[in-house]
């Protein structure tokens, strides 16, 4: 179905194949490698019996299970659905995606919450079913149309609405279609050595190419107007919640943000070697001084 990569190969690696019976361990590496293909990180789960793949917002999309499953699932997996996640990714109502969960109930088999507050399951018993599931999950996300300022959120975020801010179909296509950029994301790989200008993360798969003058603005691929950032920092930052001050090359931070990324206020940013790549002064400041707009 898709072709293999050394970074899927990792994150498969680190799923226990010697447990798996033979179909969970086409199933479970199937839907890794659909996961990278759809730009989605995977976190094997600390229980052990799964894992689950995340999106640039760092939420969860889905989860599949392959340990402690319902009695007619044994040697099967059932994979867990992150709907209200997915509608929050996607600025879609909540009961669009519902609805197409419901609608692949009928196509699959059922699995049972194992929580009344986890997300919603099914089960996958055959290799077409793991193929008509990747399907569904793309088709979601190109037929989903936005419908304005919708950010449902699940119980299990435990985030408040009024803490997520408005973002415009405008950002908002421009966050959804970012990674198509690749010459743009690897000349950025190269001059920050695959590390994160704010954070350090040096996890290739959630480091994207965050432009400085939006794109959505400006056809600017020039290394010196983009910097590489950690996948939920690259989303802070197009939102303005997250800048840097040229004249210091240290970090800002939204005092909206919670402490998980106020730790990264007053940070110097990293500057690559090359004078060439350096991030450019004139756009930093532009970025800057949206970001003390936004705050007022």
């Amino acid at each position: 179905m898709i072709n293999d990569t050394s970074a899927t190969k990792e994150l498969y690696g680190r799923i226990p194949v010697n447990n798996l019976s033979d179909f969970q361990q086409i199933a479970t590496k199937e839907l890794a490698l659909f996961a990278q293909s759809q730009q989605l990180a995977g976190y094997p789960l600390d229980s052990g019996n799964g894992v689950e793949y995340k999106n640039y917002l760092n939420d969860t999309v889905f989860t599949v299970y392959y340990d402690r499953l319902d009695d007619n699932n044994i040697d099967r997996i059932e994979v867990a659905i992150g709907t209200d996640n997915i509608a929050l990714e996607v600025g879609c109502a909540a009961s669009y995606v519902h609805n197409w969960f419901e609608s692949l109930l009928k196509r699959f088999h059922p699995a049972e919450r194992k929580h009344p507050q986890w997300w919603p399951r099914l089960a996958l018993w055959f290799s077409s079913e793991i193929e008509q599931f990747c399907q569904e999950v793309e088709s979601l996300y190109t037929q989903a149309q936005p419908v304005g300022d919708v950010y449902p959120v699940h119980a299990e975020t435990q985030q408040s609405k009024s803490s997520i801010p408005v973002v415009d179909d405008v950002v908002m296509r421009q966050i959804m279609t970012r990674r198509g950029q690749e010459n743009f994301r690897r000349s950025l790989f190269d001059a920050y050595s695959a590390c994160c200008a704010i954070s350090g993360c040096i996890d290739a798969e959630v480091l994207e190419a965050a432009h400085i003058s939006p794109h959505s603005e400006t056809q600017d691929y020039r290394v010196s107007n983009g910097l590489l950032l950690r996948a939920d920092i690259h989303t802070l930052f197009d939102l303005l919640l997250v800048s840097i001050d040229p004249r210091s090359a240290r970090v800002v931070v939204s005092r909206r943000l919670s402490a998980a990324y106020q730790m990264f206020s007053g940070r110097t940013l990293y500057i690559p070697q090359e004078a060439a790549a350096h991030p450019d002064p004139s756009a930093l400041m532009l970025h800057y001084l949206a970001w003390q707009a936004n705050e007022n």
